[in-house]
């Protein structure tokens, strides 16, 4: 090489490598053990480190079996209930049924777990005091008309009770007792009694009886509840309705809403203090009628002493009045040719229609 050509390479600039730039591998320099790895059939994905995987728990019939340990006890760590010892293979299904401690509720578990774990446990149901609110019992003829003060039945929480309808009307009420438990939530219950199960019947024309005892009346038959006078004996009064019960017991009507029984009574054909009086003609109360369908619910709205329930417009008065705020379905509307208006009941009865809203 001449001499300028020396001055030439010795003056060019030499490239300076970028400082990230790794220096080059020389493998004479820095020998290494030999290694021995599986490349992926892909260069460009990385090949994971080796990991040697951790043996899962053996689960299932075959596994291992653990003890759990369940109680049931307050915050403050009083038992409330004898503690349950519980064991099975590591993984299978843990069943605790939870039961309802009187006076006490569920507030809290602790260390749930609905599969055997892989190391004994313990599970902690904790409850707390809490006091029951009271159940209202009702007893309440078909038509809503409440045949007795309510009940109120007191008790520990989640404790049982029994409500039991009337003795005196068992044999009418829908069911004869309802049970139940205790709840932090007030419950209301209903007996419902079908005092219609009585069968009417048809007095004489004038029919009469003594009485051979002082006797008691009551608002409807069958009630439970007397009115505040009784009848003094060897009086005599007008019988109006006949009502039979289904064991043979036989009510009076002698006007109004009062109903008494048949014993200690003597049957008259006539009242011994009324003057024998000419018998007056009666007027005809037949009269054409126009009968019109009308399917709606109504409410009675008669007096105190409730509404007259007829086996047709002016015919036989049954012995069952309605009283008021009962609600009944109408079937019909009926007018007469005297313009009296009628509305027929879904049992075949009828009332005026002023009686009914």
């Amino acid at each position: 090489m001449g001499l300028f050509a020396k001055l030439r390479a010795w003056l060019r600039p030499q490239p300076v490598k970028a400082p990230t730039q790794a220096p080059r591998f020389d493998p004479t320099e820095h020998k290494q053990p030999e290694r021995r790895t599986v490349r992926p059939a892909d260069p460009a994905v990385a090949v994971p480190a080796t990991v040697t995987p951790r043996e899962p728990a053996v689960t299932g019939p075959t596994a291992p079996r653990v003890r759990v340990s369940v109680r049931f006890c307050t915050r403050a760590g009083q038992p409330l209930q004898a503690p349950l010892s519980l064991a099975g293979p590591i993984g299978g299904p843990l069943g605790v049924s939870v039961p309802l401690i009187e006076g006490y509720v569920l507030t809290e578990i602790v260390g749930f777990t609905a599969t055997f774990p892989d190391a004994p446990r313990t599970i902690t149901y904790l409850y707390e005091p809490r006091v029951a609110a009271p159940v209202l019992v009702y007893h309440r003829e078909s038509g809503g008309r409440l045949l007795a003060p309510p009940e109120v039945l007191i008790g520990k929480l989640n404790a049982d009770f029994t409500a039991r309808a009337l003795p005196e009307l068992a044999d009418h009420a829908d069911q004869a007792e309802q049970t139940g438990h205790f709840a932090v939530t007030s419950q209301r219950l209903t007996f419902t009694y079908n005092l219609a199960r009585l069968t009417p019947g048809t007095p004489p024309a004038a029919a009469f009886v003594e009485l051979l005892a002082a006797k008691a009346t009551f608002a409807a038959p069958d009630f439970n509840q007397p009115l505040a006078t009784d009848l003094p004996a060897h009086t005599f009064w007008r019988v109006f309705a006949l009502a039979r019960e289904h064991s043979g017991q036989v009510w009076l009507n002698i006007g109004g809403a009062q109903w008494l029984t048949a014993e200690d009574t003597r049957p008259q054909s006539a009242d011994p203090f009324r003057l024998a009086a000419s018998a007056a003609p009666e007027p005809d109360a037949r009269f054409a009628f126009t009968t019109t369908p009308d399917r709606r619910a109504a409410t009675i709205v008669g007096g105190a002493n409730g509404v007259t329930q007829w086996a047709e417009p002016y015919g036989a008065v049954l012995p069952l009045r309605l009283a008021p705020g009962t609600r009944v379905m109408v079937i019909a509307s009926v007018t007469a040719e005297n313009g009296s208006a009628w509305l027929r009941l879904q049992d075949d009865s009828y009332i005026l229609a002023r009686y009914a809203e």
